[in-house]
């Protein structure tokens, strides 16, 4: 079974996956045990390719009672067209983000971490998809994007 690790390297972006892991002031906050938090998230959280996912590209499972904590991606998403890149990184930093968000400050959702967390990693926080995916031929329609400085300025006041 693949891990975070694996996957990031597969895809080429590990270099910048732990570049942000640790520059992010959230995952700063573990302080002694920032290292520790981002083994856990790179070398034991499994990524599982499912095509069962109907109205997402990813899924990150925070609990769960058999498996753990898990990532689930679209098969689809593994498909090595250079068009399908940039959608590919997007999904997966977002399923990180809900993980890094959850393990510093227990927020689940796309809350305020999250968001943070999204733009850290250079996304603009918003969901990727408009439909369901069922039919995950070009990944459908996508959102119009804001720019990530106009999403910064509607963020509420939060504390790290």
């Amino acid at each position: 079974m693949q891990t975070i690790e694996t996957v990031a390297r597969d895809w080429n972006c590990l270099e910048k996956l732990l570049n942000d892991l640790l520059t992010n002031k959230l995952m700063a906050q573990a302080g002694d045990d920032t290292n520790k938090l981002i083994q856990f998230l790179l070398c034991t959280i499994p990524v599982i390719k499912s095509n069962k996912l109907k109205a997402a590209a990813g899924k990150a499972v925070l609990r769960h009672a058999k498996l753990g904590p898990h990532m689930r991606l679209h098969g689809a998403l593994f498909d090595v067209r250079d068009e399908l890149k940039d959608q590919r990184l997007e999904t997966f930093f977002h399923e990180i983000a809900h993980f890094v968000a959850y393990f510093t400050k227990h927020d689940t959702g796309h809350g305020v971490y999250w968001q943070y967390c999204m733009i850290h990693f250079g996304y603009a926080p918003e969901r990727c998809f408009d439909g369901a995916v069922s039919n995950f031929r070009g990944y459908g329609k996508r959102k119009e994007t804001r720019e990530i400085n106009d999403i910064i300025e509607t963020l509420p006041e939060f504390e790290l």
